[in-house]
């Protein structure tokens, strides 16, 4: 599963909600967002875009973790997803590795836990 199969087109690339014919919506390079949305999560949706389809290193928080921990609060990995079609325990994403729980890995994604081991030094 790659970055573009992960998100259907008819769904926003952060909320993974339905995008409806009334909400106000932006499209870049085949992906959709909720304006409003993309807003909320202080992303600038045409680099977030562009950083994931190049896969760029410097997005990925330091540490174990599919996240960092600011004043703001919690800011996962932009590469960390969820599947909600898939179980808990077995519905992490890693779209970075192009992976997910259960497929013949014994991954924590699910949990947040790395597999790239990026900027893995404490």
């Amino acid at each position: 599963m790659n970055f573009k199969q992960f998100y259907d087109k008819n769904r926003c690339i952060f909320c993974r909600k339905l995008i409806n014919q009334n909400d106000s919506i932006q499209f870049y390079k085949g992906y959709f967002s909720h304006t409003s949305c993309s807003e909320e999560n202080v992303v600038n949706f045409y680099d977030f875009v562009d950083r994931c389809e190049n896969k760029d290193e410097s997005v990925i928080p330091e540490g174990q973790y599919c996240y960092t921990r600011n004043s703001k609060g919690i800011i996962p990995c932009p590469y960390w997803r969820i599947n909600k079609d898939k179980k808990y325990m077995e519905n992490g994403v890693c779209i970075f590795l192009d992976i997910e729980d259960g497929e013949d890995t014994s991954s924590l994604l699910w949990d947040q836990c790395k597999e790239c081991r990026i900027k893995n030094d404490i």
